[in-house]
């Protein structure tokens, strides 16, 4: 064994290297703070994160929609499910957590709009049908505006549809901030 510069013995060199308890306690008490500080800026991350991950599937959904409405010259049905594994579409209003992509009776596409991270969703529409010409109907009329809102925590995100079915995704709450600026009041925040 080697002698580390100023021991004598390796004896007297074990004895004095390590941590002592009152070491080990200050760093632990420092670490209990930060991680105290870091757990909301982690939880308002993960919701963030909840938020855009379903909004960008939900555009997605629709998208695939549209695209296989043009491309098999035949409509296409974006409706809410009642189950995972539902063949048809739910024929009464409710909560959207599962939604399927149909064409006539077939199934050619299906998702789920997760929970986790206290995710829930709003919608002003049970159904869209996506005609061979690429646009959206709703019963039967052609759609001026749709929305799908999805929220965690504080964090709010929409799925727009507008006329010509075009879709994107907008942030209500930064929208909201730009319009408080403008009007000075505070008016509340929804995808409508």
């Amino acid at each position: 064994m080697w002698n580390k510069p100023g021991c004598k013995t390796v004896k007297i060199c074990k004895s004095s290297s390590g941590f002592s308890m009152i070491e080990l306690m200050i760093v632990v008490a420092i670490s209990s703070i930060l991680m105290s500080v870091a757990a909301p800026s982690l939880v308002n991350t993960y919701q963030q994160y909840a938020v855009t991950s379903q909004a960008n599937e939900l555009v997605n959904a629709l998208t695939q929609a549209r695209s296989e409405a043009i491309r098999r010259n035949t409509p296409i049905r974006f409706c809410r499910a009642e189950t995972e594994s539902s063949t048809g579409c739910a024929t009464s209003g409710g909560v959207w957590k599962y939604w399927l992509l149909m064409a006539n009776t077939t199934v050619v596409n299906r998702g789920l709009i997760r929970s986790s991270g206290g995710l829930t969703q709003t919608t002003n529409f049970q159904s869209l049908t996506f005609g061979a010409d690429g646009l959206a109907y709703n019963n039967q009329q052609l759609l001026g505006s749709a929305f799908i809102q999805l929220k965690a925590g504080s964090k709010i995100r929409c799925v727009n549809l507008s006329s010509g079915s075009r879709t994107h995704v907008s942030d209500p709450q930064q929208d909201h901030h730009e319009d408080d600026e403008d009007e000075g009041e505070d008016s509340g925040v929804s995808c409508s």
